[in-house]
């Protein structure tokens, strides 16, 4: 079996790319997408079908303000995620100081078990 990858290019005068990346991975239009599938194992999408998907269009300035909005959650995501690889590292840190008893002072030939 062929498989084809198409490439959709929003047109830029209506709609900004993050408000039709959001509106695209929402519920209501993943819902419609896994209708239109064709295919057994896999669900496949015509491109036809998909050039004739209404898309709700709020105005303008809402639009503008939803992409500044996934904007700012990207760069909190981002850095979180810098974070959090910190933590991590630290966590690490921390574990291989344990493992090797050099924070609790205690002797390796110390029984732990009775």
């Amino acid at each position: 079996m062929y498989q084809s990858v198409a490439s959709i290019k929003p047109r830029l005068d209506l709609v900004l790319p993050t408000f039709l990346l959001a509106y695209m991975r929402s519920q209501p239009l993943q819902i419609i997408f896994a209708s239109m599938g064709k295919g057994n194992a896999i669900a496949h999408l015509q491109i036809t079908e998909l050039a004739e998907l209404p898309i709700t269009l709020p105005p303008l300035d809402t639009r503008r303000t939803f992409a500044g909005r996934v904007a700012e959650i990207d760069k909190l995501k981002a850095h979180h995620r810098a974070h959090l690889a910190k933590l991590d590292a630290l966590f690490a840190a921390l574990q291989n100081r344990a493992f090797r008893v050099e924070l609790t002072g205690a002797r390796a030939s110390e029984k732990v078990f009775a």
